[in-house]
């Protein structure tokens, strides 16, 4: 047995942490039989249509419970699609924190701790920051640096 959860994202700054309703990442996943390469199961992030599926939601977290698998070796893939939107949404220095938690058990109950193996896949996306001059010798004052004195540089010749 095999379930995906996805817990809610968060969004971080320099002074905070924040619930993350409105930015999305667009991850796919992929279940392969290894021995034949059959495709077996598929998470479409950009489809609501995912065949063979029970999905579970709660206040916090979405759980994919996968059909029942039958013995052998599988490998799971996943994969990130455009980032773009993302960048868009996040101010800048800001921090998409994304995870998902990845459940195995060789029994049928993948809420009981005791005989589950996880694995977690943490995902950070950081916006661009504006690139700032800054003064070494001068530190910052309540989190902002001085501007540096630039009528004191002089250009170098070579």
């Amino acid at each position: 047995f095999l379930s995906l959860e996805v817990p809610q994202s968060n969004i971080r700054d320099s002074t905070e942490l924040q619930e993350n309703g409105s930015i999305y990442l667009p991850i796919d996943f992929k279940l392969r039989n290894t021995e034949n390469n059959d495709l077996v199961w598929e998470y479409d992030f950009g489809s609501l249509d995912t065949t063979s599926t029970n999905v579970v939601n709660n206040s916090n977290t979405m759980e994919i419970f996968l059909p029942e698998l039958s013995a052998g070796e599988y490998e799971l893939e996943w994969v990130l699609s455009d980032l773009t939107n993302i960048y868009n949404g996040l101010q800048p220095g800001q921090i998409l924190e994304s995870s998902y938690i990845v459940k195995v058990s060789d029994k049928g109950d993948l809420r009981d701790d005791a005989d589950i193996v996880t694995q977690n896949i943490s995902i950070d996306i950081q916006a661009n920051s504006s690139p700032v001059l800054v003064d070494l010798d001068k530190p910052p004052i309540d989190e902002e640096f001085v501007a540096p004195d630039l009528s004191l540089m002089s250009p170098r010749m070579g």
